[in-house]
């Protein structure tokens, strides 16, 4: 069962034991706990930081609290995303000049 629950939230079965560790999940990992470990999978996989998902899922950490990491996060990925962009068009740039000769 554990391994179906997993896949149907695309969680690892042995990042489960990590998240127990790190004290985010309880000892017997129920549908509420995998729908954590995937939130904590997605936030890790978008670039937050191991202590900053620690302390989005303590249960003393208040909303707006979490709202202030999930909006860091959300600057640093857009941040990225403008860079991003403009290397896509710098290299649209060269394109052009390319093709125009």
């Amino acid at each position: 069962m554990f391994e179906k629950t997993c896949k149907k939230y695309g969680i690892d079965p042995k990042k489960l034991e990590y998240f127990k560790k790190r004290g985010i999940l309880g000892e017997r990992a129920g549908d509420g706990d995998l729908e954590r470990a995937a939130a904590i999978e997605f936030l890790s996989a978008a670039g937050l930081k191991e202590e900053e998902i620690v302390r989005y899922f303590r249960p003393e950490t208040d909303r707006e609290e979490k709202a202030r990491i999930l909006r860091g996060l959300r600057a640093e990925l857009l941040e990225k995303l403008h860079c991003t962009q403009k290397c896509i068009d710098k290299i649209d740039c060269l394109l052009y000049a390319l093709l125009e000769k």
